[in-house]
């Protein structure tokens, strides 16, 4: 039994990642993934490589050959196909995302993930067996970035590669997720028509792609996109890419109460004195308090909030002082001046430098990581961009009555969620955070006191 938010949908990869502008702007949260008798099947190795990525991105996702009755059935896609728009614009006609004379406006990214250290001033390479252009100038290619090549694709294809063209670094890739974040750690990217355009395209990441069907792919909106067909192409050996977008202003902030003065010191202090020695990047620190009836000593007047009446957290379910504490961030943030909210709250810490270089560079959509214990999003970390203040604000504006009862962490409107970092609520269930662990939640200051030491210990050896 499905929800009217649940999408049945019977595409390859590429299709798939082409449908989530339109799904997301629908409300959709659940994909439904089934065969289609006259397409290879999606069942087996290519929904196993697309689960972590859609899960990735906040989307719950399924493999039922037999699902009944889909409110949305998204099966008959292809009757809005035509060479003229992309498959972007054809399933958002057909599900009505836009008119059917219309196109789909792509402003911004819709696709958020950890960039792969690895690939780091890398240029990859994409070559499958399908649509290929029998003209392009793949040695050319390699020969102008055969320093920093690496190839991306099956076995099968590696070996394809070299022996048609020649010797390339092949990078293993388990699933469509480590595609993605090999995608974003790099420069660059060439290939011929693939899920990865889709990937790629979806970051707004730079790209060469040798098309075969040109009106099926091209989307205007990008930058540092070059579509190219045939042997006269040109190959910029430099790839600089300068950045337009203007310097991020960042509100640092955690939802506050102490029940006595002393916690102020201890608790909040720990945390105040963690990320205001770390290399996270913000701008102000604020602590929105519940009508603690003191405030912290260590803290400026202007970065500490309260109100006149406590709303506390009558239950597990029922948490109207944090939800009203973690909405008036919103308030702050926009009659200050602020374009990015980072969100932690006084028991969760950033651990490793990996996850904070991470949190730094995201500088779109409403992210959080993963709880393992209760499978769901950390709401204890999160960052929210400008992009994404109109939902901050549209949650604000609802009723409390809307979500008490309700587990909350399922209903804030996350547009990626990265499950690729090590860390849990580990305080609800051991005394100590393990020695890999990149962040760590329900912490508490003894917590954190021997796991810095260990590892001060462990750098020394």
């Amino acid at each position: 039994m499905y929800d009217c938010w649940t999408f049945l949908h019977t595409g390859h990869i590429g299709d798939i990642i082409a449908f989530l502008p339109s799904f997301r702007k629908v409300g959709g949260k659940r994909l439904v993934i089934r065969d289609e008798s006259w397409l290879a099947p999606m069942s087996g190795f290519r929904y196993d490589s697309l689960v972590p990525f859609i899960e990735s991105q906040g989307i719950k996702i399924e493999f039922n050959q037999n699902p009944g009755q889909s409110i949305w059935d998204m099966s008959g896609w292809r009757k809005c196909y035509s060479d003229d728009i992309t498959l972007l614009d054809a399933q958002a006609r057909y599900v009505g995302a836009v008119p059917h004379d219309k196109l789909f406006e792509v402003n911004e990214p819709w696709i958020f993930v950890a960039p792969d250290p690895n690939t780091k001033e890398k240029v990859l390479f994409f070559r499958t067996e399908r649509t290929r252009d029998p003209e392009f100038p793949w040695a050319r290619a390699l020969e102008t970035y055969k320093d920093r090549a690496l190839f991306i694709g099956t076995k099968e294809e590696h070996a394809s590669f070299e022996s048609e063209v020649g010797v390339i670094s092949w990078y293993k890739t388990d699933n469509l997720l480590k595609v993605a974040e090999a995608i974003k750690g790099s420069t660059y990217c060439i290939g011929n028509q693939s899920s990865w355009y889709w990937l790629a395209a979806g970051m707004f990441h730079p790209f060469m792609l040798n098309y075969v069907n040109f009106g099926t792919h091209y989307i205007s909106t990008l930058k540092n996109a070059s579509y190219v067909k045939g042997s006269d192409v040109k190959f910029d050996p430099v790839l600089e890419f300068p950045e337009e977008k203007k310097p991020e202003k960042t509100l640092l902030f955690c939802t506050g109460f102490a029940q006595t003065p002393d916690i102020w010191e201890t608790k909040y202090k720990t945390w105040f004195d963690y990320y205001t020695s770390s290399k996270l990047q913000f701008d102000k620190v604020l602590i929105i308090d519940d009508c603690s009836g003191s405030q912290p000593k260590f803290l400026p007047p202007e970065s500490f909030e309260t109100f006149n009446t406590r709303l506390g957290r009558p239950s597990i379910l029922d948490y109207p002082g944090w939800y009203r504490s973690f909405l008036r961030a919103i308030k702050h943030a926009k009659e200050n001046g602020f374009t990015r909210i980072v969100h932690i709250e006084a028991d969760a810490y950033i651990l490793s430098d990996r996850m904070i270089d991470f949190v730094n560079s995201i500088d779109i959509g409403w992210n959080a990581f993963w709880c393992f214990r209760h499978n769901f999003p950390e709401s204890s970390l999160q960052i929210i961009c400008k992009d994404q203040f109109e939902s901050y604000e549209a949650l604000a504006n609802k009723s409390y009555s809307e979500y008490v009862g309700k587990v909350i962490e399922n209903l804030i409107p996350f547009t990626g969620v990265h499950k690729n970092f090590t860390g849990d609520r580990y305080g609800d269930y051991q005394e100590s955070i393990p020695a890999n662990a990149d962040y760590s939640c329900q912490t508490t200051p003894a917590m954190l006191k021997q796991f810095l030491h260990d590892k001060t210990l462990l750098q020394k050896f």
